[in-house]
C-alpha cells in the first residue's frame, strides 16, 4: 500500500491491492484500487480492478470487472444502487448514473 492509501470502516479481504480510498466498503480477494481512486458505499467481488481517479459509489460490482480510469460509478443525488456485472469493463472516463445496470452479454452456443 503506498501513503495515500486510506480506508475506514471497511472489509478488505486477502490479496487486496489498495493505493486509494476505501469507505464503507467490502472488496473481495485480489481487488485493485489504484492511486487516487474512490470507492465508497459499495461492494466489490473478487479480483476487481478500479484504475486511476475512478469513483465508485453505492454501487454492487460483480467479478473480474475493470473500472477504467476518471471513471464515474453510481453517486449524485440519485439514492439507488448501481450494479455492474462480471467481466464487464467500463471505458476510462465513462459515467455510469445510480440505478444503472449492466449485464454481461450472453453469448449464445
Amino acid at each position: 500500500m503506498l501513503s495515500s492509501a486510506r480506508f475506514e470502516n471497511s472489509l478488505i479481504s486477502p490479496g487486496c491491492t489498495i493505493n486509494g480510498t476505501v469507505i464503507r466498503s467490502i472488496l473481495g480477494p485480489g481487488c485493485i484500487v489504484d492511486a487516487g481512486a474512490i470507492i465508497r458505499d459499495s461492494i466489490l467481488f473478487d479480483e476487481v480492478h478500479v484504475e486511476e481517479g475512478a469513483t465508485i459509489e453505492r454501487s454492487i460490482i460483480d467479478e473480474k470487472v475493470v473500472i477504467g480510469k476518471q471513471a464515474l460509478v453510481g453517486g449524485g443525488a440519485k439514492r439507488d444502487i448501481t450494479m455492474i456485472g462480471k467481466k464487464i469493463k467500463i471505458a476510462p472516463g465513462t459515467h455510469v448514473p445510480a440505478g444503472e445496470k449492466i449485464s454481461p452479454k450472453r453469448i449464445k452456443d
